[in-house]
């Protein structure tokens, strides 16, 4: 007979409670998804309002300021938006919270910190520094 210590949890546990933090990191993530898209559509509002008339030189310059902004802030946005996308994607399918490019289990705090990251500390280390 084999004595469970107080604490332990078995493989049932540990599978549910693996599916409730990935759920609960899935919440996160389409909350998120949720508010890139309303930034994106306001975006796409305000580019759409500029006036192309615009007379003087100061004029031309800020609105073509306003322009590159929300055209950079729509690229960092597509590219968070495509990350939560595959985190969603990879919930569904059950291989959320590995690695993609050593295959090791993200930790919990990086996942908690980062639910859209694709890489552990020590990958993501390496491909910051190119």
């Amino acid at each position: 007979m084999v004595k469970k210590r107080a604490g332990s949890k078995t493989k049932a546990t540990d599978k549910k409670g693996k599916k409730s933090r990935w759920e609960h990191l899935k919440q996160i993530l389409l909350k998120e998804r949720e508010r890139i898209m309303k930034l994106v559509d306001l975006a796409a509002q305000e580019e759409n309002s500029f006036d192309s008339g615009v007379e003087d030189e100061v004029g031309q310059a800020e609105s073509s300021f306003e322009r590159e902004i929300l055209f950079e802030l729509s690229d960092k946005e597509k590219t968070l938006l495509e990350n939560i996308n595959r985190a969603l994607r990879k919930i569904d399918e059950g291989n959320y919270g590995a690695c993609e490019s050593c295959g090791e289990k993200i930790t919990d705090k990086r996942m908690e910190a980062l639910p859209h990251t694709r890489y552990c500390m020590k990958c993501a280390s390496l491909y910051d520094r190119g």
